[in-house]
C-alpha cells in the first residue's frame, strides 16, 4: 500500500467514527478515568480496547515494540498509577512478536535503534534460551519486575494494596489471552 492510500484509509475511518459519535452510537466519556492501565507491544494486531471490548477511556494503553519499559513507558505508567489512580497494570506480551523474536535471533542487520531494544529484551533473557513461547514469558515478567524495579511510585502503590500488576499473554492464533501470576 502506498503512503497516500494508508492516509486515505485512516481518514475513511476517522469519518465513519465521527458518524458514529454524531449518531451516539459511540460515547467518550467526560472524565479521563480509566480502569486499567496496559503495557503492551505496538503490534498492530494487539489493540487491548478490542481484545478486552472496553470502550474509549476505560483503558490506559501504553505501547513499545516488546512492551519495552523504557523510561517513557514507565513515565506514562507513573501517570496512570499516579495522577489517574489506576487499580490495575497488566504487561501484555503477544505470540509472534517481532521483538522477542529479533533478541533470541540476534537481530542481525537491524537498525541500530531495534537492535539496542531487541538486547534490552535480550540482556533478561537466559543464554541459551530459544523457545520463543518461554522468552516471551520470561520478558513479561522481567518487564514486570522492571517497573517495580525503576519505579518507586508504582512500587509503593503494589506494596499499599492500591495498584495489583498483571502478566498477560495474548496468542495472536487462537485469540486468547492468559494472565500470569499477579503481583500485588
Amino acid at each position: 500500500m502506498n503512503p497516500q492510500k494508508a492516509r486515505d484509509n485512516l481518514l475513511l475511518g476517522h469519518s465513519r467514527f465521527q458518524t458514529r459519535l454524531v449518531d451516539r452510537t459511540v460515547r467518550l466519556p467526560e472524565a479521563h478515568a480509566p480502569i486499567a492501565a496496559i503495557l503492551t507491544c505496538s503490534d498492530a494486531r494487539v489493540s487491548p480496547e478490542i481484545l478486552f471490548d472496553q470502550p474509549l477511556g476505560s483503558l490506559f494503553v501504553v505501547r513499545s515494540a516488546g512492551q519495552v519499559a523504557d523510561l517513557a513507558a514507565l513515565g506514562s505508567l507513573e501517570y496512570a498509577a499516579w495522577a489517574l489512580k489506576v487499580p490495575l497494570l497488566v504487561v501484555m506480551g503477544h505470540t509472534q512478536c517481532g521483538a522477542v523474536g529479533a533478541a533470541l535471533n540476534g537481530a542481525g542487520g537491524a537498525p541500530k535503534n531495534l537492535a539496542e531494544l531487541a538486547q534490552m529484551i535480550r540482556r533478561g533473557l537466559p543464554p541459551q534460551i530459544d523457545d520463543p513461547a518461554r522468552a516471551l514469558e520470561i520478558h513479561v515478567e522481567n518487564t514486570i519486575r522492571t517497573i517495580l524495579q525503576d519505579s518507586p511510585l508504582i512500587r509503593s502503590k503494589v506494596e499499599t494494596g492500591a495498584l495489583l500488576i498483571q502478566g498477560a499473554l495474548y496468542d495472536v492464533a487462537s485469540g486468547n489471552v492468559t494472565f500470569l501470576e499477579s503481583h500485588g
